[in-house]
């Protein structure tokens, strides 16, 4: 969904007195700090970092566009190194030292006992603040696995106590989100007001928008299929009937707007021309 239908749909139901609006996937983000869900370095300064910690993210996948700088920075760098907790990442389009795959491993190299932190620290093994010369280019990037815990709004907020202690500033820290729209969506302030369930068993009237219908659990299915529910997208399977639908042209087929991982307004350029009888958002 792009950004002014987002828009558009939340003044038209807030001026009808709702103000449910729930995101398909739950994202802990913090919407309240631009630094809490963008990515805080330019692509153009991606290329000179020395040291990337990956938390939770694929970013091979996640964000390609980011990969390809990292791998600027690693060969024109050979001090460069990428280390990586969760997945179980050994290897993007560098090489990249899987330290471990729990919450646990996090929680110990946080508090400087994990074994692989002398490659981060060298003076007091225990202390964090003491970090080695090249601190100031360490980056951590947060990914959507990370964002997806019920508890990582209290490990978000770990990471930057510890990024205190260290004296890193917030540029260190980028969120990445496999997602364009919902930067877009924080940006301007088009946030969850309710959690999936929360009131799912009090409505009877449900307007999808953008949804992924396949990627619905069987509760909010059952849910759709015995309410009233509009669906609005460019997907569509036969896993729910709709009361109503309304089938609009896809990013390519039109002119959108969003807000890029730099947090810059953008547009999109029509590619395809969209068929006859369907619209734009």
């Amino acid at each position: 969904m792009n950004l002014e239908a987002a828009i558009s749909l939340k003044y038209f139901f807030i001026s009808c007195g709702c103000s449910n609006f729930v995101y398909n996937e739950e994202y802990m983000f913090n919407f309240d700090f631009r630094f809490a869900f963008l990515l805080n370095n330019t692509l153009v300064q991606l290329e000179t970092i020395v040291q990337v910690l990956f938390i939770g993210t694929n970013v091979r996948l996640e964000a390609p566009l980011v990969n390809q700088r990292l791998r600027k920075a690693y060969l024109s760098n050979y001090e460069f190194r990428a280390f990586s907790i969760g997945l179980a990442l050994n290897h993007l389009t560098y090489p990249t030292l899987n330290l471990s795959n729990t919450i646990e491993s996090l929680a110990y190299f946080l508090m400087g006992k994990f074994p692989m932190t002398k490659m981060f620290f060298i003076r007091d093994y225990y202390n964090l603040i003491y970090f080695n010369t090249l601190k100031c280019n360490l980056n951590v990037f947060v990914g959507s696995s990370f964002l997806r815990r019920s508890d990582s709004a209290d490990l978000f907020l770990t990471l930057l106590k510890t990024s205190e202690l260290l004296d890193l500033s917030f540029s260190s820290f980028n969120i990445l989100s496999s997602h364009l729209g919902r930067i877009s969506y924080a940006e301007f302030g088009v946030i969850p007001s309710a959690s999936q369930f929360s009131n799912v068993e009090h409505s009877s009237f449900f307007y999808l928008c953008g949804v992924d219908v396949e990627s619905l659990s069987s509760r909010m299915s059952s849910f759709l299929s015995s309410n009233f529910s509009t669906f609005q997208g460019s997907f569509l399977s036969s896993k729910i009937s709709f009361n109503l639908i309304l089938p609009v042209s896809v990013y390519t087929e039109g002119v959108f707007s969003f807000i890029n991982l730099e947090g810059r307004y953008r547009k999109t350029a029509i590619v395809i021309v969209p068929h006859a009888g369907i619209l734009s958002d």
